[in-house]
């Protein structure tokens, strides 16, 4: 019995030879430390002979869950095959166990051998199974984590690749947490309480973390050191006032830790700013990084910045749909602007009036659009955009996926895609949009997957939802002064469906729900005081197209000592979607009456009567293209209303010239214009956590049909308080400022200006929280003048949505000039207000 291998051909033999020494090495790099490497022992008679295969035994593989016959096919033996001893069948056939890299080495043994028969016998070495885990020189965090990455569990049997792999994935962890130079070292030691196990300790020593010293940059001209150093956001140089005082105050907040994964995409950005301003041809010539101390470095760059090129033609290939010129126009890319690819790529594909829409949108969805660059001279480059337009895509199936408790037909109302269309990108877009504003599923949790296929031309589109809770329940107390104790309820359900009530089996709960419908009921009561509210809102009346009908009615009454005041509301509204304008504008027409009780009250603008009556006529034009209610990212609100009440005095009816009268007709027109934009400062599909910036403007003028006439509902500016008064004027929200106490101050006229940059923090099903920095200026006006000027507050906020409570909020604001009705130059100061429900 020998180990031996016969090979007649002398070159043969020495490239094998070459080749089993360099899989040996392989094999010995990727164990880092195994004290075995899998081996192949060769104990046959050596007859150089072929015999035929009588018996095959495997032993060492008891536990592998496998049956003795199908262990025997996979080697690729089988009994009564003629074989050559020793020769490759058998040889092949251990290296194939082998290769499944489970044992450490491997024997073949002849147990019995006759003039033409062998009985063989394999014996197989597992390597070890791992019995146990443990980290040295890791935080507990840490080691949860590393057990994640690493996949490793007990029971897995311990090879080189798996050793290899578990030094690699730990280096890989804390190199990426800036510890460049950590080192890993792997430990085996046998499990005293379980034999053939080991327990494996994974040693690390993560060393210092090794940060920049600074960045040498050469060839560069056009983009100066700052700005290229700007450019790369995760590779940043230590913090130095006198050295570099612009950079280091811009970049006091970022990491200074070096990663090269993130280095290696700074540098790309590079070449990106680079391309985007016309140097197609930069590239970074060379770059190295040079250790000076364990955690210190320097990095060097040698930038080629090349020639600036610009756009020369840029002509159209494959379009029949629509002309060059169209193509060209929507593109907006002209002679002479700079060659910028990334720019072109934007304009074709990826922008909101991307080229590429005008054929999306027109089911066109299976088009496709190829720059190329066909001729570069000098410092132009003509472009050859290859257009292939394909067929049209028709909409055949549309799914709702995910929904819970909301009738589907009222979720189906609300998209444009349906069966049969021609596939629009612009109408998903827009259906998505108003899924969102339905406010019954998670925004940021909504996928709609649109499956194409390209041989029929049909699109099966898959809307994917996560329901949320959006019925709000608020119970609050308050102490409101002369008042006492306030309690305040407040129950919206805003999922309500009427035709149930008398189907109790499809109730919520005690709550009948589907159908979409808002009903809210508002009850407040305290010593001097008690509110009570009941509103009712059918989103789509007649359930064919999306026309409001808002229905409210409410009853308040408050006392001061021998005086109380009783009001009693009633409105009606009624919506309606103009369509042959947009899908964002809509029309509201609305009926309006208040009827109040004043006994004693000082403050009623008519004076001692027994009643005052309230018939309003209003009229609003609206647009909303805002993409979600809690955080909106993009759109804008606009609103034109006007509030008139018939013109009595005119007509002298109802006694309205009569000082003498009881019944009092208030007479009065209100006009208000609102509006705001939403403008995301970052790409809205590539990043979640965006910065909004907010602009809104307000004007509104109250004026009488009589010059003689008391005004009715002027307004009186700034914040509201917490606690509610009856002046008579409508309050508009300043923040930095509280209202003037005197009711005199009410004036016809006001306007308000509002800049904002909203982050948000938390953007969840839960809730969405967001702060807020803000500027704002506004001021009221008498007689065509403003009597106090424009007055200007700053300050920041926060806001919390919580579905089952709605938005509160608060805001610390500083007022720059001296408050309403106060004359003294002084400024209004700080001022903490409180938000609940609604917006100022």
């Amino acid at each position: 019995m020998g180990l031996r291998s016969i090979n007649r051909n002398f070159l043969m033999k020495k490239i094998i030879l070459l080749f089993i020494l360099f899989f040996h090495f392989v094999c010995l790099s990727a164990a880092q430390g195994m004290d075995e490497t899998p081996l192949v022992i060769y104990r046959l008679n050596n007859n150089d002979r072929k015999y035929i295969i009588a018996e095959i035994k495997i032993k060492g593989v008891e536990n592998c869950g496998y049956e003795d016959y199908v262990l025997t096919n996979m080697c690729g033996l089988s009994i009564g095959d003629k074989v050559s001893i020793p020769g490759d069948e058998i040889t092949f056939a251990l290296k194939t166990f082998l290769k499944q890299k489970l044992y450490s080495y491997g024997e073949i043994l002849t147990t019995k051998q006759t003039a033409d028969s062998v009985w063989l016998e394999i014996v197989l070495h597992p390597n070890p199974i791992v019995s146990g885990i443990n980290f040295m020189g890791v935080e507990k965090s840490e080691q949860e984590e590393l057990e994640d990455k690493i996949g490793i569990v007990r029971g897995l049997q311990l090879t080189p690749d798996l050793i290899g792999c578990i030094e690699k994935r730990v280096k890989d962890f804390f190199i990426k947490k800036g510890f460049s130079n950590t080192e890993v070292k792997i430990q085996q030691k046998n499990d005293i309480a379980d034999a053939g196990k080991k327990i494996i300790n994974i040693m690390v020593n993560r060393n210092l973390k090794v940060k920049v010293r600074y960045i040498h940059i050469v060839g560069n001209n056009v983009l100066s050191d700052y700005a290229l150093k700007v450019i790369m956001k995760n590779t940043n140089e230590r913090f130095s006032l006198r050295e570099r005082l612009r950079l280091s105050l811009r970049k006091l907040f970022s990491t200074k830790k070096f990663i090269k994964e993130r280095y290696d995409k700074d540098v790309e950005d590079i070449i990106l700013r680079y391309n985007e301003k016309g140097y197609r041809d930069a590239r970074i010539v060379s770059d190295s990084i040079v250790l000076l101390k364990e955690d210190q470095i320097d990095i060097y760059l040698t930038i080629n910045e090349g020639s600036k090129y610009y756009f020369r033609n840029i002509n159209w290939v494959g379009n029949t749909l629509y002309s060059s010129e169209n193509l060209s126009h929507i593109l907006n890319i002209r002679l002479g602007d700079v060659y910028d690819l990334k720019k072109l790529n934007s304009r074709l594909l990826t922008d909101r009036d991307a080229v590429s829409n005008l054929y999306h949108n027109n089911g066109y969805i299976f088009s496709s659009m190829n720059p190329i660059e066909v001729c570069v001279e000098n410092d132009s480059v003509d472009v050859e955009v290859c257009v292939l337009e394909g067929i049209q895509a028709t909409i055949n199936r549309v799914s709702i996926n995910g929904n819970v408790g909301v009738y589907e037909d009222i979720i189906r109302r609300e998209l444009a895609t349906k069966p049969g269309q021609l596939f629009s990108k612009e109408a998903i877009m827009y259906s998505t949009q108003k899924i969102a504003q339905m406010g019954y599923f998670e925004q940021e949790l909504i996928d709609v997957q649109p499956i194409f296929d390209s041989e029929t031309g049909m699109v099966d589109i898959n809307y994917n939802l996560t329901s949320k809770v959006n019925d709000q329940i608020e119970f609050s107390t308050g102490w409101g002064g002369n008042n006492g104790i306030i309690g305040r309820l407040n129950l919206k359900f805003s999922n309500f469906s009427v035709k149930n009530l008398i189907h109790p089996k499809e109730y919520n709960g005690i709550i009948p729900q589907g159908d979409g419908q808002i009903l809210a009921l508002d009850v407040q009561t305290g010593i001097h005081s008690k509110l009570y509210k009941i509103s009712f809102l059918e989103p789509w009346m007649g359930a064919k197209r999306p026309n409001r009908f808002l229905f409210n009615i409410g009853y308040e009454k408050t006392k001061r000592q021998n005086a109380s005041l009783s009001i009693c509301n009633l409105s009606a509204s009624y919506s309606k979607l103009l369509s042959w304008l947009d899908n964002y504008s809509t029309f509201t027409s609305d009926l309006s009456y208040q009827c109040y009780w004043p006994e004693n009250w000082q403050d009623f603008p008519y004076g001692n009567i027994q009643r005052a009556h309230n018939l309003t006529f209003g009229f609003t034009l609206s647009r909303n293209s805002t993409d979600n209610l809690a955080y909106p990212r993009y759109g804008s609100i606009f609103s034109l209303s006007l509030n008139a009440t018939p013109p009595y005095s005119l007509w002298d009816i109802v006694g309205s010239k009569s000082p003498e009268v009881h019944d009092k007709w208030i007479e009065y027109y209100k006009w208000k214009f609102k509006g705001s934009i939403f403008i995301p400062l970052f790409n809205r599909e590539k990043v979640r956590y965006k910065p909004v910036l907010m602009s809104g403007v307000e004007y509104g003028f109250v004026g009488s049909y009589n010059k003689n006439s008391t005004l009715f509902g002027t307004f009186c500016i700034g914040s509201n308080t917490i606690t509610k008064d009856y002046d008579f004027n409508e309050k508009i929200g300043l923040r930095g400022y509280l209202p003037p106490d005197e009711k005199e101050h009410g004036a016809n006229a006001y306007t308000k200006l509002t800049l904002e940059l909203r982050y948000p923090f938390v953007l969840e099903q839960a809730f969405t929280v967001y702060s807020l920095i803000f500027m704002e200026a506004g001021g009221i006006m008498e007689d065509e003048k403003y009597s106090f000027g424009l007055k200007r507050s700053t300050g920041v906020g926060i806001r919390i949505l919580l579905p089952m409570i709605g938005l509160m909020g608060l805001d610390w604001a500083y007022g720059f000039d001296e408050p309403f009705g106060i004359d003294e130059n002084k400024s209004s100061g700080f001022h903490i207000h409180f938000i609940f429900g609604k917006e100022f």
